[in-house]
């Protein structure tokens, strides 16, 4: 099991990495899920496709939600 300061570290490098990409994805996201009449939705980094179905054909989208998959699985594999 990895220590408890480099896990710590991993949550604070996830925070910061999300950050950025949340920014590029929040556009994107809050858009699609205004014109589909949502209130929230769950994003599950740890799917194969972490971009819901529904939103599957916006492009940005989806890139933005896999980029942010694989700098986590990057983050915590290093």
């Amino acid at each position: 099991m990895a220590s408890h300061k480099r896990l710590k570290s991993v949550v604070q490098s996830t925070a910061h990495h999300s950050v950025s990409a949340l920014s590029f994805v929040h556009p994107h996201l809050g858009q699609a899920c205004e014109e589909a009449g949502l209130d929230s939705i769950d994003i599950y980094v740890s799917e194969t496709e972490p971009c819901p179905e529904r939103f599957l054909h916006i492009e940005p989208l989806r890139l933005a939600l896999n980029t942010l998959k694989e700098t986590f699985y990057g983050l915590v594999n290093s």
